[in-house]
């Protein structure tokens, strides 16, 4: 089939006619901005083209599309317009176009990069004019960008505009000084004057009775006379003169009102002679010509599905897609524009996009998942998460359909993007696991690198460093040789050395540990040596006046009361562990003094101690931490002496729990060391006293209020145990989401090297995972099935070998309409317990793999 019509038609200018009513643009144009808001048919466009050539200046010329009122299709249309009108103008707003899409990066930057382009190439003699300017009404910021951006650049710059308005434009988005025609402008009234009747102000009306009267002569009158108005002339005139026309004219004529454009020699007053030898069907001719020609002249849907075909392999895409949806041809359209997405996501024409996808049936939608694709990619775009989920989910149902796992990792990528954005890390994190998955069981190379990457951010913004730096290793491995993006090998060199580092932290924390206890046996050696008690046993033997002074004065008291806390030794064990005062304890180990010693004055209420130990160690006194003193023996002491109080701990007992195998005096010796440093971190908070010596242990003072996270997970467990025996779900479910809430990681998970916690950390974590999966399976239960799925994550992260919670996670999956997420699930769980058993999965779980396939509800 020959070429329909011209590459770039709407930019093609129309020729100069002498009859076609040039006289009243030539009184009407030439101010900035002129805006002829007419009916189609009132005026022939033509009359302006002689009015600017006999002004010496030249048109750019553009007739709007409806595709147009999208701002990405405006930019395009009218750069490529320039581009006819001067080969290389507005290149720079297209590059701009793809480097920073309008619907992402915003519209008014290319906007005003158009305008100045413009402005360049128009400035010297030339006009812009927009034909179909009420093609940019409805919905979308066209026409208020067109009135605030381009035409102002314009004008500073001396650029008159035109617009054609048919059949009318809201003038809110124009300057408000644009000289603005419409019909009572057309009716120029002469002293003596006939009376003109309603279509005869009309150039386009004009000119077809003017045709009718030179092929029919006087018996045109008759056809033409009582005509009520231009759309009724233009019916009579086309039912006078196609009957004049032969079969292959009519045949044109009938394209025509689907193409709008031919060539050849035209016959009849409907065409427009256009630049470079083409023809343009008039607007106001198209209805009057489709109810005059008969049914066989005009176009059926297999002649428009040859156009169509034709013009999208002249590249013609829009006029294309509108033919085979006006010919219900929806799958060769949805083949089109699934051809063109790529194209037209970055130039971001995305309305259009979105406006053709709507217009499809959703079983013709479906079957193009890249189109589902892009839709999510809008609405995540325009802050629609919700929307944005839906389409990422069910494209990635559809790639898997089609044996596509690359595209569902694409989607699922896509997905935890938008998780991400939204701040909900659970589902972030499932989605790039699934990204992950996907893409290790398609073929495309490179093809895990991104998915990785995402995998590893939502497992940093998660606080999981190790799974981050894992996936941030992989991620730079999985690039061809040479082709890493500088973040992806940033990233990667930056894990590997975080791991360098954490080897030789580990190496340096053996040895600390051994340092550590050798520190104590010499420290207890040393505060033996130089005189720990407050006498010394007697003088060297030469006498008093030979005897350094130090030993002969260290057992004076000066006049004060004798206080251990005062001696040399205590004074020697604040130098050596750094302190600088540390006030005397309430009592020494051998002192059998009140419990309540140093107690505050009657009437004032204690202090208030808040110690979690569970994840990070955090303790505050009346609301100040205090953690942040203290170290690594002084955190374990104090976490002891809160989770022994049933009876509180003697010092023998503290001191081999803290440094089991050490000698009783080393022992002793540190357990002193680090009491003192437990008050004076304490003393950050309060004066009061905290911690005190009484009926031979060591204990918190009556008068201290405690709150400890492992008596509270403790006690909410419990209650959610009880509530679940007594059937109140509800009030199970929220103390179970209490307990969990609390568990914020292991205890004391900055001492894992401790012996004593061991056992106390492990009871503590089975009691943790036992609630995850009975807080799960209460959501479940009760249709809750997303935050069932976040908690049989968590459940999964650290029991990845617990089957159940695989199983009912795919049921989650399942339930929720995702049943490629339930079928993935599956695979991580072959997986897992077949890498870390070396077992094949129950057939419970096969039984509900094989359901789920079979979309049995489950």
């Amino acid at each position: 089939m020959a070429t329909l019509r011209p590459h770039g038609a709407e930019a093609l200018a129309p020729v100069a006619d002498d009859d076609a009513g040039g006289a009243f643009f030539a009184r009407t144009s030439g101010g900035p901005l002129t805006v002829y808001d007419l009916p189609a048919g009132h005026l022939l466009t033509e009359g302006l083209t002689g009015v600017l050539a006999a002004a010496g200046r030249s048109p750019l010329w553009l007739r709007l599309r409806p595709e147009d009122n999208d701002p990405a299709a405006f930019l395009r249309s009218l750069a490529q317009a320039a581009g006819r009108y001067r080969p290389g103008c507005a290149e720079a707003t297209l590059a701009l176009m793809r480097k920073r899409p309008g619907p992402a990066y915003g519209w008014p930057p290319l906007f005003d990069r158009l305008a100045a382009d413009l402005a360049d190439v128009l400035a010297d003699k030339g006009t812009l004019v927009l034909e179909h300017a009420h093609r940019l009404r409805g919905p979308g910021v066209t026409l208020d960008l067109l009135g605030s951006r381009v035409l102002p650049g314009l004008r500073r710059r001396g650029v008159p505009c035109v617009l054609f308005a048919f059949p009318g434009l809201d003038p809110t988005g124009l300057p408000a000084d644009a000289a603005r025609w419409t019909t009572r402008d057309l009716r120029r009234p002469a002293p003596g004057a006939r009376r003109r009747t309603r279509w005869e102000d009309a150039a386009g009306a004009r000119a077809a009775a003017r045709a009718v009267r030179t092929a029919l002569g006087p018996a045109a009158e008759d056809g033409l006379s009582g005509a009520s108005g231009v759309d009724d002339l233009l019916l009579r005139a086309a039912g006078l003169l196609v009957p004049l026309l032969d079969d292959r004219q009519r045949r044109r004529l009938g394209m025509a009102t689907a193409l709008e454009y031919g060539r050849g020699e035209p016959a009849g007053p409907w065409w427009q002679r256009l630049d470079d030898g083409w023809f343009r069907l008039r607007a106001a001719w198209s209805g009057p010509l489709s109810v005059v020609l008969a049914p066989s002249a005009l176009p059926g849907p297999r002649e428009l599905r040859r156009a169509a075909d034709a013009l999208l392999r002249d590249g013609e895409l829009d006029r294309a897609v509108g033919l085979y949806l006006e010919a219900h041809e929806e799958e060769a359209a949805a083949k089109a524009i699934d051809a063109h997405a790529a194209n037209l996501m970055d130039l971001g024409r995305w309305q259009t996009l979105e406006e053709w996808t709507a217009r499809l049936p959703a079983d013709v939608l479906t079957g193009h998942p890249d189109l589902l694709h892009d839709r999510g990619e809008i609405a995540a775009v325009r802050g629609d998460a919700p929307a944005a989920h839906r389409w990422f989910d069910l494209a990635a149902t559809r790639y898997l359909a089609r044996a596509d796992p690359g595209g569902a990792g694409r989607s699922m990528l896509a997905a935890s993007s938008v998780a991400v954005a939204a701040d909900d890390l659970p589902t972030a994190r499932a989605r790039s696991s699934a990204a992950v998955a996907f893409a290790e069981a398609g073929t495309e190379p490179g093809a895990v690198v991104w998915p990785s990457w995402q995998q590893a951010t939502t497992a940093l913004l998660s606080g999981d460093t190790d799974t981050a730096l894992v996936c941030f290793t992989r991620a730079a491995g999985a690039c061809p040789a040479g082709s890493a993006p500088e973040l992806i090998r940033s990233a990667g060199a930056l894990s590997r050395q975080i791991d360098e580092l954490r080897r030789r932290q580990e190496g340096h924390r053996t040895a600390a540990l051994a340092l550590r206890g050798r520190e104590n046996e010499v420290l207890g050696r040393l505060l033996a040596a130089v005189g720990s008690g407050p006498s010394v046993p007697g003088l060297p033997g030469t006498g008093w006046s030979a005897a350094p002074i130090p030993l002969r004065l260290r057992g004076l008291n000066l006049g004060r009361p004798a206080d251990a806390g005062r001696g040399l030794g205590a004074r020697l064990r604040r130098a050596l562990t750094g302190h600088r005062t540390v006030p005397a304890p309430q009592a020494t180990p051998g002192e059998t003094g009140p419990a309540g010693a140093g107690a505050p004055a009657p009437g004032r209420p204690g202090p208030m101690l808040v110690v979690e130990l569970m994840g990070p160690f955090r303790a505050a006194v009346d609301d100040v931490a205090v953690h942040d003193g203290m170290g690594p023996r002084i955190r374990s002491l104090l976490a002891y002496l809160v989770t022994h109080r049933e009876p509180w701990p003697s010092g023998e007992a503290i001191a081999d729990a803290l440094r089991p195998g050490t000698a009783r005096e080393a022992g002793r010796n540190s357990l002193n060391v680090a009491l003192h440093g437990l008050r004076r971190a304490l003393r950050e908070g309060t004066g009061a006293p905290v911690v005190v010596f009484a009926g031979s242990s060591y204990r918190l003072h009556p008068t201290v209020t405690l709150w400890v996270d492992v008596d509270r997970f403790e006690e909410r467990i419990a209650r959610a145990r009880a509530d679940e025996r007594g059937g109140d779900d509800n009030a199970a479910v929220a103390a179970y989401e209490d307990a969990t809430g609390l568990y914020r990681g292991e205890f004391l998970a900055d001492e894992p090297y401790e012996e004593w916690p061991s056992a106390l950390r492990r009871g503590l974590r089975l009691r943790q995972l036992d609630a995850l999966d009975r807080l799960a399976r209460l959501h479940f239960d009760q249709g809750r099935y997303a935050r069932a799925a976040d908690l049989v994550l968590r459940l999964l992260e650290e029991d990845p070998c617990r089957e159940e919670a695989h199983r009912l996670l795919m049921r989650c999956h399942s339930r929720r309409g995702l049943p490629h997420l339930a079928l993935l699930q599956f695979r991580t769980c072959v997986r897992t317990l077949g890498a870390e058993l070396s077992i094949e999965p129950a057939a419970e779980t096969v039984d509900l793999y094989r359901a789920i396939r079979r979309h049995d509800p489950v």
